[in-house]
């Protein structure tokens, strides 16, 4: 029963599903943007994030499965993730270019950035580590919430109090999987909280 839950979050908070998330509670929670973009913009923003940085990365993923380039979909192997992390990291950048053709403020598009960022990072660390990638994805999302939530209506604590817990959880399945050690998975979330927090307190 815990194995079949700890794959249920493993499979909820999946890397690539983070900006999707994290762009849902944004366009649909924070007031100014709600004046700013009509409900059609905002839906036609969100299904830009769910093609480009869902759909691409899960269907690249698949094909090297097929064509046995990886041995797993989850990327167990450090060694198999170099590519898979390539191809997500130009599919969030190319997601980052075309919002940046709406007429949104700076810090939509710069979690965007924020995000192909930290997968620039974590494929330097899987280089001689191997990091837990959902641990960062969560994290980034938790640093992007402490860094808005003074001063973009609408994107409060609750969002941040909510993720800090999804990430005990996501952290816990990941151990119960076997899939990474707990130094793997601390030092995942902190990174991609330190990483997100920083780069909005340097940019915004």
């Amino acid at each position: 029963m815990e194995k079949k839950l700890a794959n249920i979050f493993s499979t909820l908070f999946n890397p690539v599903l983070i900006p999707f998330y994290g762009s849902l509670i944004i366009l649909f929670s924070d007031g100014y943007l709600s004046l700013l973009l009509p409900a059609q913009a905002r839906l036609m923003i969100l299904g830009i994030i769910v093609l480009m940085t869902v759909l691409m990365p899960a269907v690249t993923i698949f094909l090297m499965k097929k064509t046995k380039m990886i041995s797993s979909i989850r990327l167990e192997k450090r060694e198999e993730r170099a590519v898979p992390f390539l191809a997500t990291g130009f599919s969030f950048y190319l997601a980052y270019m075309l919002i940046k053709s709406f007429e949104i403020p700076g810090y939509y598009g710069l979690f965007l950035l924020g995000a192909t960022l930290l997968i620039v990072l974590a494929l330097v660390i899987n280089s001689f580590w191997k990091i837990s990638i959902h641990m960062m994805a969560l994290g980034g999302l938790t640093g992007l919430f402490i860094a808005l939530s003074p001063f973009v209506f609408g994107v409060d604590e609750v969002f941040t109090y909510l993720l800090i817990f999804i990430s005990g959880l996501t952290g816990f399945a990941r151990l119960k999987l076997n899939v990474h050690t707990p130094a793997q998975v601390y030092t995942g979330w902190f990174t991609g909280v330190a990483f997100m927090f920083g780069l909005f307190q340097l940019l915004v």
